[in-house]
């Protein structure tokens, strides 16, 4: 029924007054979305001169927020079933849902290596955080209550930038498809640096090394023998990530204790060495010895000597030897260092027992000793400082007996 003529209320445009069948009214308007023609009842208002007014006020901001491209349907009315039917998926889809469908859009035109990136960051870190949100209700705060979780405050500034890239570019993917209007993920909304410590801003190849303690911490908090047979061994010898995803089996020789260091696999590429003096045979020590014997009986049928402790499928890239070493090394409650500080302790524990500096620079794949003086100086001067003690020590023992002698030599 048409209430204008019964009220003596003139509608503004878009506005028209419904009889239910209860007998009570309501205001409704009325806008064109998308090509389609949208009706919505104003719940909760009365009949009034004044509410009748503010719904034609209603109707022409929706006009000029649509004109603009700045229209949310279901912002503007929540509970509307017309919205849901013309925003389709975009109007109950998860973030979990959204970067499924990101990730199935791109498999063929992003490189191998990104795509299991992708997958293995969206999996451990955005799912769990992130998966269950609406894509419309994702603001910017929440991606920012995010970033400073538990779950993140661990990682370099690279590693984080890393994990908001898949989301980032998942949203962009939404906002083209008309789910939402902004990206709540955009660097224009979220800055990652100002929400990682500034002490993990730098990459983490300065020397930091763990303690002879905190080794022992680490391989008793592995979950799986194989993943303690894998830093156990990379402790042992100073291999680099590269080189510990390329060893084979075929790589070690258990009589002369050696492992041949010939190639390396980053991003899922083999390739050669870092450097030409990469190439060489590395000592194994009865630790490392021990991690090859136990391992052998995990992957001894694969080619490649580690393997994913889950899978037992062969290690792929570094991202999964970060991620067992981050679930390591939370666990043994120490100090968090990126996995390549296992390189780093394997070097300072040498210069500390003392060995010859030639030898180690040999058996890490350096030139010469520049490098090993660069990075760990400090263990060098320390060792021989210990050494010129050690040998006063022993001058003055010497001396001491020397006295000793000649003085019963004389009684």
């Amino acid at each position: 029924m048409d209430m204008q003529s019964q009220s003596g209320v003139e509608l503004p445009a878009g506005v028209t007054l419904r009889t239910h069948e209860s007998g009570s009214q309501s205001i409704q308007i009325a806008f064109s979305f998308q090509g389609r023609q949208c009706r919505e009842t104003l719940r909760g208002r009365k009949v009034t001169k004044t509410n009748i007014k503010l719904a034609g006020d209603l109707v022409a901001r929706i006009r000029s927020e649509i004109a603009a491209d700045e229209f949310d349907y279901l912002k503007r009315f929540p509970k509307s079933k017309r919205a849901r039917v013309i925003l389709g998926r975009g109007a109950t889809i998860t973030i979990s849902e959204l970067l499924d469908d990101y990730l199935e859009s791109v498999k063929d035109t992003v490189q191998p290596s990104t795509l299991r990136s992708w997958k293995s960051v969206i999996k451990e870190h955005l799912k769990p955080g992130l998966g269950a949100k609406k894509v419309r209700e994702l603001t910017p705060a929440g991606v920012i209550a995010w970033l400073k979780s538990a779950n993140m405050d661990d990682y370099s500034l690279k590693f984080v930038r890393n994990c908001v890239t898949p989301l980032r570019s998942a949203l962009y993917d939404a906002v083209g498809k008309g789910y939402i209007s902004v990206n709540p993920a955009s660097v224009d909304s979220v800055n990652v640096k100002k929400f990682v410590p500034k002490t993990h801003w730098k990459s983490d190849f300065k020397a930091d090394p763990l303690s002879r303690a905190e080794v022992a911490s680490l391989l008793e908090a592995c979950a799986a023998p194989a993943t303690r047979n894998l830093f156990q061994f990379a402790i042992a010898t100073g291999l680099r990530t590269g080189e510990l995803i390329a060893l084979r089996w075929s790589d070690i020789d258990f009589d002369q204790r050696k492992c041949i260091v010939q190639r390396s696999i980053v991003e899922d590429y083999e390739k050669d060495t870092k450097t030409p003096k990469g190439n060489r045979a590395v000592d194994l020590s009865d630790e490392a010895l021990e991690a090859l014997i136990n391992q052998r009986t995990i992957s001894k049928k694969r080619s490649s000597v580690f393997c994913n402790p889950k899978t037992l499928l062969p290690l792929y890239n570094s991202g999964e030897i970060h991620w067992l070493w981050h679930k390591a090394v939370r666990k043994a409650e120490i100090k968090y260092r990126s996995p390549y500080q296992t390189r780093h302790t394997y070097a300072s524990t040498k210069i500390t027992d003392g060995c010859n500096l030639w030898e180690l620079a040999d058996q890490m794949g350096h030139v010469g000793t520049e490098m090993l003086n660069r990075h760990y100086g400090s263990w060098i001067e320390a060792n021989a400082k210990a050494t010129r003690e050690q040998a006063h020590k022993d001058e003055k023992l010497e001396a001491s007996a020397k006295e000793i002698e000649e003085s019963v030599t004389v009684a």
